[in-house]
Order: structure tokens, then sequence, then C-alpha cells
């Protein structure tokens, strides 16, 4: 095989493989939801996932696709447990009414 047909050939392949990539690319994005979350009363502490992100109310624009586990406490209540499943795009909006401890 000569010098020109060989660089013809890796650069065919090579073109191959830029295509295919930015072809994935634009179905394999990493995506983000939306989820806001109220509680009564305020000021209660938000985990998601296990994480403090802080007092109610609160916002979070880009939060990852999929399950998460939401917490919420506040002295004097019972937590709240729940699970929510963010999509693309979608916002989910939560509110809790907290109950006092006996």
């Amino acid at each position: 095989m000569n010098i020109k047909r060989m660089a013809i050939v890796i650069l065919s392949i090579a073109l191959v493989f830029v295509l295919a990539r930015t072809a994935l690319t634009g179905f394999v994005t990493a995506s983000t939801g939306r989820l806001s979350i109220n509680s009564e009363p305020p000021d209660a502490m938000v985990y998601i996932d296990g994480i403090l992100l802080g007092p109610t109310p609160i916002s979070i624009d880009k939060i990852s696709t999929g399950r998460h586990e939401i917490k919420i406490v506040k002295s004097g209540y019972k937590n709240y447990v729940t699970y929510v499943n963010i999509l693309p795009e979608n916002t989910i909006s939560l509110t809790v009414n907290l109950i006092t401890l006996n």
C-alpha cells in the first residue's frame, strides 16, 4: 500500500470516529431537572441524598435526573422522608406539612 492510500485510509477512519462521537453526544447528554421544596412551618433543613442543602423554601435549578431521597428536618417536628424521580427539563414542586412531636 502506498503512502497516499494509507493516509487516505487513516483520515477516513479518523473521520468515522469523529462523526460517530458527534452523533452520540447528541443523544448522551447530561440532563437535569428542577426541584422546589416548601414546608409548613418554613425554615426546615432539606437534605437531598444525605447532603444538607439549606432551609425551606429552597429551589434547586439543576438537579441530576433520576431518583433522589428528600429528607426534611426541623426541631420539634417529625422527620419527613420521601423519594422523587427527576425527569429531564421538568420541575417537581414539593410542599410538606410537618407534624409536631407529641
